[in-house]
This record gives structure tokens, C-alpha cells and sequence, in this order.
């Protein structure tokens, strides 16, 4: 009975990491947000500042981490 428990719990874990992952690369390949947050008549540098807030000038190793 406790290795099906474990089995079960190891399989549990593989599929959250799994949604995840999926979930997080649907809403980062799906366009910019900074142009959803920010004016469309905005300078770069207000651009670069949405996105440095936001975390998108990170890896996408750390903005996965993030998004968890």
C-alpha cells in the first residue's frame, strides 16, 4: 500500500511540473504584455522599465521560477 501511495505522489508531481510548464510557455509565447499594461505612445525607456518590472528581461529559466 505505501509504495502505491508513493507511486501515486511521484506521478501527482510529474504532472503538476507538467501543467505548469505548459500553462507558462502558452502565456509567455503568446505576445508582449508590456503592451497591454503600458500607453501605446510610450519611449522605449518606459518600455524597458515595464519590462524590467515585469521580469521579462530575465532568462526564461528564472521567469518560470517566478511565475510559480
Amino acid at each position: 500500500m505505501l509504495g502505491y501511495t508513493i507511486k501515486r505522489l511521484l506521478q501527482m508531481v510529474l504532472v503538476l511540473f507538467c501543467v505548469s510548464v505548459i500553462v507558462f510557455l502558452m502565456m509567455s509565447f503568446t505576445g508582449d504584455p508590456v503592451f497591454m499594461v503600458i500607453p501605446i505612445d510610450s519611449t522605449t525607456a518606459e518600455i524597458e522599465q515595464a519590462r524590467r518590472l515585469l521580469g521579462l528581461d530575465r532568462s526564461l529559466v528564472s521567469q518560470y521560477f517566478i511565475f510559480l
